[in-house]
């Protein structure tokens, strides 16, 4: 497939098409146009996909389009917390997911797993262990089982707990392991864990960070605003986090850009 594969293309339902036409979403990037399909036939799919990519909507859009029970496990509290939104963003639902991290209350986790049973799932592999082991969470009933990051996740010391994750979970799921590069620890889950993958490459396996381009922009304080939306409706589709100096700024930037129409 290239680069200049549609959505439309991909066979998604009408409803999600109509998001994506929304998020003014017109092609796929490659490893959402290798990826979705198989993912959305029922097959296990192992990726080597760089952030920045498109891999979130690669495993979110065929979990939406089957409506199978999803479990996606990241590195980071703030990497789940960017899947649970971005799971809102793509189904245009509240609730729909439900974000199981350390260093949030537990008491209102089991809350929400209680008021919202078919959510999917998005955690750390830390919290959802701890979950499992209090019973708040039953890995066998659910589909699907999604490894997010999963070099990052074995870097960070999480490889006992992935293992306890794959080991309980439904042997009947599939797995779809994303990973920047594919160390031999990477490619050791894959054997023992899934079956018959379809591979995904985009890039080159292990292949380090790519050069990025930096451009910097000498602006008056009161101009700032004004500037970044300039840059960003001159590059539509964009994805960026913005970095303030405070707190409050942060929050300021972003009700404007809210009120403003972007999302």
């Amino acid at each position: 497939m290239t680069e200049q594969t549609t959505f439309e293309s991909l066979e998604l339902e009408a409803h999600l098409l109509d998001r994506l036409d929304a998020l003014n979403y017109e092609f796929a990037t490659p490893v959402q146009a290798m990826a979705i399909p198989p993912a959305i036939e029922g097959k296990d799919v192992l990726a080597t996909a760089r952030t920045g990519t498109g891999k979130t909507a690669a495993f979110v859009l065929p979990i939406l389009q089957t409506h199978r029970a999803g479990v996606i496990i990241c590195p980071t509290r703030e990497l789940a917390l960017q899947v649970v939104t971005e799971i809102e963003r793509l189904s245009g639902l509240d609730n729909i997911a439900t974000a199981l991290i350390g260093g949030a209350s537990m008491k209102k986790q089991i809350q929400q797993l209680n008021e919202w049973p078919d959510a999917i799932l998005v955690a750390t592999p830390g919290r959802i262990c701890d979950h499992m082991e209090r019973g708040n969470v039953d890995l066998s009933q659910y589909d699907v089982l999604v490894l997010d990051e999963a070099d990052e996740m074995l870097n960070m010391g999480f490889q006992d707990a992935i293992d306890e994750i794959l080991e309980t979970a439904s042997e009947d799921r599939n797995t779809w392991l994303y990973s920047a590069t594919m160390p031999k620890a990477v490619a050791k889950i894959a054997s023992n864990y899934m079956k018959d993958p379809v591979e995904v490459t985009c890039g080159t396996k292990n292949q380090a960070a790519i050069t990025v381009e930096h451009e910097y922009y000498l602006i008056d304080n009161r101009d700032r605003y004004r500037t970044l939306r300039r840059i960003v409706d001159s590059c539509p589709g964009i994805y960026a986090i913005i970095f303030c100096r405070t707190r409050a700024e942060t929050q300021n930037v972003a009700e404007r850009l809210m009120a403003d129409g972007y999302n």
